[in-house]
């Protein structure tokens, strides 16, 4: 660590539990190199310092560069009062100071991408060749688990109902689907083979068929008579990721932008928009409709909290505007 000694004893004394302790020390030795660059210590920078420091963090996560930087504001104050740094600067990492700087490091474009409204997700999908991926990246982004596998990889056409459009999932719960999820189904459990885009659809690709499994996302005719693996699941997620153009379309970044959208779209019916659903508070302690929101994420079958979800997506409401 630049400045070894300094930053120990702040190690040593500061008011953060062990496993935090050893998270600061990482961020210290990141900053080091700008530090020796510049020749003095992180508690000095400048904006224009900062931000070279954090972008040698090579991170596109804002979490991650303001989690940091509360430490570096810690830090901070604990110079000052020790007379280590000038009594009459400014804490250069301030909240309403980083804000500013992490949106020069994470454009916001690259936010739209991470977070994304629901006729971006339709874009998605529209750019997506076979109907299986389709229906694989709308499924979870309706709320269909991928993570644990166990959800998506059960699905009959039979689970569905189509006269209400209820869906009943191996996991013994029961979710409500969309006209578009539906015709999706369809598509895929019709597929008789899988072709990964346009150009394999050639008369000379090699493509193999799906066997009759009864499942709506079936193996090919080399596998067996079960649901598709974990593996197949992987491959076919690069694949939307390829197809689609954004990078962040995993898993969990379809089902959380889904639970986002499906919660915005519940209040938007009753005239009230994402953002005071989500920050509207009573006072400093309660938020007006954070019950309203929990039965909302309980419906969408997710384990977040209203408050886990206000923590992570406060500053990135403008994205689904």
């Amino acid at each position: 660590m630049y400045n070894e000694n300094q930053k120990n004893e702040y190690l040593k004394l500061c008011k953060y539990e062990i496993p935090t302790v050893e998270t600061i020390r990482v961020f210290f030795h990141s900053s080091e190199p700008v530090e020796v660059q510049e020749g003095v210590d992180l508690s000095e920078f400048n904006r224009p310092q900062i931000v070279r420091m954090l972008k040698k963090f090579n991170s596109t996560s804002t979490a991650v560069l303001k989690g940091a930087c509360v430490y570096f504001s810690d830090y901070y104050e604990w110079c000052k009062v020790k007379g280590y740094v000038d009594q009459d600067s400014q804490n250069q990492y301030a909240k309403n100071l980083i804000k500013l700087v992490v949106e020069d490091i994470i454009p916001k474009d690259i936010l739209n991408n991470k977070y994304f409204t629901h006729q971006k997700m339709l874009g998605y999908l529209d750019n997506i060749y076979a109907p299986e991926n389709k229906y694989t990246a709308y499924a979870i982004y309706c709320g269909i688990k991928g993570d644990d596998y166990e959800e998506l990889a059960n699905i009959k056409k039979s689970d569905l109902n189509s006269e209400i459009n209820s869906l009943e999932l191996i996991t013994g719960r029961t979710m409500m689907v969309d006209d578009l999820f539906v015709s999706l189904m369809n598509q895929a459990d019709a597929s008789t083979g899988y072709y990964e885009d346009q150009d394999k659809k050639a008369e000379d690709a090699k493509v193999y068929g799906y066997l009759p499994t009864g499942y709506v996302l079936k193996q090919m005719i080399r596998g067996k008579l079960e649901p598709f693996t974990p593996n197949t699941l992987k491959v076919r997620l690069r694949t939307i990721r390829d197809q689609s153009e954004n990078s962040f379309l995993s898993v969990s970044a379809l089902y959380k932008n889904g639970l986002i959208n499906y919660i915005k779209t519940k209040y938007e019916k009753q005239g009230i928009s994402l953002e005071k659903a989500i920050l509207e508070g009573k006072n400093t302690k309660l938020y007006t409709y954070d019950l309203e929101t929990e039965k909302y994420i309980k419906e969408f079958g997710s384990k977040t909290t209203a408050r886990m979800l206000r923590l992570e997506i406060k500053d990135y409401l403008d994205c689904f505007k």
